[in-house]
Formats: C-alpha cells, structure tokens, sequence
C-alpha cells in the first residue's frame, strides 16, 4: 500500500526528527548553557590538576587552543573536552 504524499512528508519529518534527537543524544550535546558550563568548567580544573601534577606550568589561553603547559624546553597546546558520560566513547 503506497501512503499519499502528505503522510509520507510526515513520515519523513518525523524519522529525520527521530534520527536528530538520537544523533544529539550520542553525542551527549546538552542544551542547558549553565550546565554545559559547570561540565566545561569542571574539565578545564582537572585538566589543569592534571598537568600541573605532571610539572607544567599551565596558563589558560582560549583560543585557539584551551591550556598552554611548559615544562623546561616542552610545550603542549592542550584542547579540554569535557563530557557528561563516563569517557568510554568520543
């Protein structure tokens, strides 16, 4: 049975809606600002903790990179991602 145009356009509407929402939801995109920035926060501190632990002096930059670690002679540009999940997947 074919359904008519209008249902199908619907249908359609709905699966790439569905298809969005999954895609977001893997991706652990997170609408509300305040929370995506206590996690982006909360990333940067222990990142920093990390690498001071390590030796390196760290100096938060922005962009186009987040930390710029020293340590001696080596440099490391450093790009924080923090996420919501435990980290198994990126």
């Amino acid at each position: 049975m074919r359904l008519p145009i209008q249902n199908s356009e619907v249908l359609d509407e709905a699966a790439t809606e569905a298809a969005e929402a999954a895609h977001l939801k893997r991706q652990g995109f997170q609408p509300d600002s305040a929370v995506r920035h206590a996690v982006e926060e909360y990333a940067m501190k222990a990142a920093t903790r990390h690498f001071e632990g390590l030796g390196y002096s760290v100096i938060r930059k922005g962009k186009p990179y987040d930390l710029l670690c020293t340590r001696g002679n080596s440099v490391l540009y450093v790009e924080v991602k923090g996420t919501q999940t435990d980290g198994a997947e990126i």
